[in-house]
C-alpha cells in the first residue's frame, strides 16, 4: 500500500518539481511533508506590503511589492509604466497620494498631447492603487481594536476584488498542471481569514 511507504531526504527542495510530478505522472498518491514559510505567498506578501504602505508612509518598495504578487488587478504593462515613472521621477512617500505632473518622457521632453494622455493614465494607476490604501489608512488610524483591525483588512481585500483574483491564480496553477500549488494558494486564503477571525476576538 503506498500509505505503508516512505522516501526519506536530507534535501526536499532538491527534488521540488521533479519527484511530485513523477508521482503525478504515475498517479501514485503522495503526501510532501515540508515546511514552507507563507511569508513568501502573493496573498500574504500583499497583504503585508499593504499594511505597510498604510501604516508607514507609503515607501516605494512596498507598493511595487504589492503591485507584483499578481494580485493587485494591475496588468504587467500597467505595473511597469507605474515602475518607470516613479523611478524616473523618484517619487516616494507622500508623492503618490499627489497628483502627478510631470512629463513620462522626462525633464528634457516637451510635453505633447501623447505625453499627456500618458500622464493621465498614470493618474489613473494611481488613484487605483492608492485609495484603497488611504481607507485602509484611515481604518487603522488612532488605537485600532483587534475587530477594527481584522474588519479593516478585510475591506481592503474584497474592495481590491483579492478574494476572486485568487479564486483566478488557482484556477491558472491548476490548468498549468501545478495542483500542489494551487491547493496551497486556495488554503491560504481560509488560513488568512482564520487569522483575521483570531484577531477580531483576542484583541
Amino acid at each position: 500500500r503506498c500509505r505503508d511507504i516512505a522516501l526519506v531526504t536530507r534535501d526536499l527542495s532538491a527534488y521540488t518539481g521533479i519527484l511530485d510530478a513523477a508521482l503525478e505522472r504515475e498517479r501514485i498518491p503522495f503526501y510532501l511533508d515540508r515546511r514552507d514559510s507563507i511569508l513568501t505567498d502573493p496573498l500574504i506578501t500583499l497583504t503585508l506590503a499593504a499594511l505597510r504602505a498604510a501604516t508607514d508612509g507609503y515607501a516605494t518598495d512596498d507598493l511595487l511589492t504589492l503591485l507584483k504578487t499578481g494580485l493587485s488587478g494591475f496588468s504587467t504593462s500597467s505595473i511597469s509604466l507605474v515602475e518607470n515613472y516613479v523611478f524616473l521621477w523618484r517619487i516616494n512617500g507622500a508623492r503618490w497620494r499627489q497628483e502627478w505632473t510631470w512629463n513620462p518622457e522626462g525633464l528634457s521632453v516637451q510635453a505633447t498631447e501623447k505625453t499627456d494622455k500618458q500622464l493621465a493614465h498614470l493618474n489613473r494607476l494611481r488613484r487605483r492603487l492608492i485609495r484603497p490604501l488611504e481607507r485602509l489608512q484611515t481604518a487603522l488610524s488612532g488605537h485600532p481594536t483587534g475587530a477594527d483591525f481584522a474588519h479593516a483588512v478585510y475591506r481592503y481585500l474584497l474592495e481590491i476584488h483579492a478574494d476572486r483574483l485568487v479564486r483566478l491564480q488557482v484556477a491558472r496553477l491548476d490548468a498549468a498542471g501545478e495542483h500542489a500549488l494551487a491547493d496551497r494558494q486556495a488554503r491560504l486564503w481560509d488560513v488568512l481569514m482564520n487569522l483575521l477571525d483570531k484577531f477580531a476576538t483576542a484583541l
